[in-house]
Parts: C-alpha cells; structure tokens; sequence
C-alpha cells in the first residue's frame, strides 16, 4: 500500500524515460542497409571428368567435387582476408557536388594512430556492420551491409561479391595449374611406357609372324595386344585432363552466382521506436518499483528503529567529514 502512494513517481520516471530515449533517436543518423546473396558453384577436378573412360579402363579416379560450401564462403566473407581488402577499397557516395570518394578508413572517420591501427578499427566497425547468413536447404549465403549511407552500403555489397569472386578464381586457377602440372608430368611418363610396350610388341611380331598357328603365341599376342590398348587408353585420357586443365588455368569466368544483386536501399532502417519506447516504459517501472520500495523499507526501519538510523546518519557525517578532510 505504501509504494501505491508514490503512483507519481512509478509513473511519471518510465515515462519521462522513455519520452528522453525517443527523443535522442529521433536525431540520431538514419541507417541504410543494402542486401544481396550468392551461391558458390562446385567444380570437379581435371581427371575426375574423365572417370567413366577410367572406369572402362579398369583405373580408379578420384570423382569427389571440391568442397565449396556455402558455410565455407560465409566465414570468408567474414574473415580479415577479405574484410580488409573491403577497408581499402576506393569508395564514392553522394551525387553531383555533394559525391566524396575515399577508402572506409576515410569515409568512417577513423582518426588517430598509425595506419595498421586505423585500419584494424575500421575492419572492426565494418565487421560490426556486416551480418551474413546461410540458407542450408538451398545453399545460398545472404549477407546485409549497414552504414549511415545508402550508396556506401550498395557499394560495400558489390565489392564483396567482387572481391569473393576473384578470390574463388584466383585460388581455381592456382589450383588448375597444380594440377596441370601434374598431369603434363604423369602423361610424359604415360607417353614413355606406351612406347615401350609398342616396341614390345613391333619386336614381338617380327620373331612371331605365324603366331596365328600357335595357340600359345596366340594368348601371349592377346596378352600384349592388351597391355598396348590400356595405355593407350592412360594416354588418350591423361592428354584431355592436361587440356582441360590447361583451360581452367586461364579461365576468367565468374565463379559465383548471384541470385540477389545489391542495389541502393530507397528507404532508411526502421527505428522500432514504439518498441524501445515500451521497453524503456517496462524497465523504467521496475526500477520505479525498486526504488519506492527500497525506501520505504528503509523508512520503516528508522521509525522502528532508530538505533539504526541515527548510526546509519552518523557513518554518513563520518564519511563526508572524512572526504572534506585536507589532506597532508
């Protein structure tokens, strides 16, 4: 009954709360947040494209796809590699006089330190302002970019997808021209033994003409005849790896499909006023209720108790005396 009489204050303190939170946002700089989302393609290696011809050959290729989840690029995407290289981009926003044009440790306004300090606050303030998640059932990583200016987060988020797509081409074509290398090397040697087993053969015959009469002769050519067929085979199959290989090494095309292309927002990022006005409102009641009750009980405990109050008053004059003493 008591805290009932204190009605103004447990009303008037959440609403005057709220009333100053909303008022403060109301002048606080609008967010604009631009979105896009991608999915990464898999791709093959060089001889695993050929393991049907091996599997006829009786040879045993590794078919597996390389691994390139959507997981994969999600942490790229948020990893110092690639945000870094977002830091130091060239961006320009705004039109007409009013265009500026600078890399994030410009346009965020880092200030102070050396430049490796500016561009580790600024690859924080971009990793804060950056949210990234991943479609499971369909594998497509959806990423939004929030800053206080449309045109730098619509260019924020195309420079992502461009940075993630030479990244991809750039580590495919590494990996194309291992395998290239590889390749030439095994088939150099493929080469080699299909000789050798061409010459077995040419010398063969010429000490076996009639070895059709022979049904011994006639196994042993088989025999021979078969070894010739499966490397010819190996080197008929090793050549298109080499070349295809070879064309992966020097392919530019985009490795990345984009399934939601970034454009300039239209319209700011909601405030949710009514909800924060409502949380303020929530908490600003509760800690009405505390402090009403917390003094009424302890008004209660010094009309009940006066002991309690006059020592409680007199630890306090101890303690400002103590603070207003000079010191030596």
């Amino acid at each position: 009954l008591r805290v009932l009489r204190h009605g103004r204050a447990i009303l008037g303190i959440p609403i005057i709360l709220a009333t100053i939170f909303v008022g403060v946002s109301l002048f606080l700089p609008r967010n604009y947040t631009a979105s896009g989302a991608f999915a990464p393609q898999s791709a093959a290696n060089s001889l695993a494209r050929f393991s049907g011809v091996a599997a006829q050959l009786g040879l045993s290729l590794p078919t597996q796809q390389a691994n390139e989840s959507a997981d994969f690029y999600a942490d790229l995407l948020r990893s110092r590699h690639i945000l870094s290289q977002l830091v130091r981009s060239q961006y320009r926003i705004g039109d007409g006089g009013d265009a500026e044009s600078g890399t994030l440790i410009e346009l965020y306004r880092v200030r102070g330190g050396d430049s490796a300090r500016r561009e580790e606050r600024a690859v924080r303030q971009l990793r804060g302002a950056l949210n990234v998640t991943v479609t499971s059932k369909t594998g497509v990583v959806n990423f939004q970019v929030t800053s206080l200016d449309p045109f730098l987060s619509e260019a924020i988020a195309n420079r992502a997808i461009e940075i993630l797509n030479q990244f991809n081409l750039e580590r495919r074509q590494s990996q194309a021209g291992a395998e290239r290398r590889f390749i030439e090397g095994r088939l150099a040697d493929a080469q080699a033994e299909l000789r050798v087993t061409e010459n077995r053969l040419q010398t063969w015959l010429q000490e076996n003409r009639d070895y059709r009469d022979s049904p011994r002769l006639s196994f042993e050519y088989q025999r021979l005849q078969n070894a010739l067929v499966l490397r010819e085979g190996v080197v008929t199959m090793l050549a298109q790896a080499y070349e295809q290989a070879s064309i992966d090494e020097v392919r530019d095309t985009p490795v990345l499909t984009v399934v939601d292309e970034p454009t300039i927002p239209s319209r700011p990022d909601s405030r949710r006023l009514a909800a924060k006005g409502v949380l303020c409102l929530l908490l600003g009641g509760a800690c009405a209720l505390l402090f009403v009750a917390i003094g009424d009980a302890m008004a209660t405990s010094s009309s009940e108790r006066p002991e309690v109050a006059a020592e409680i008053r007199r630890l306090g004059k101890d303690l400002f005396s103590f603070r207003k003493r000079p010191q030596d």
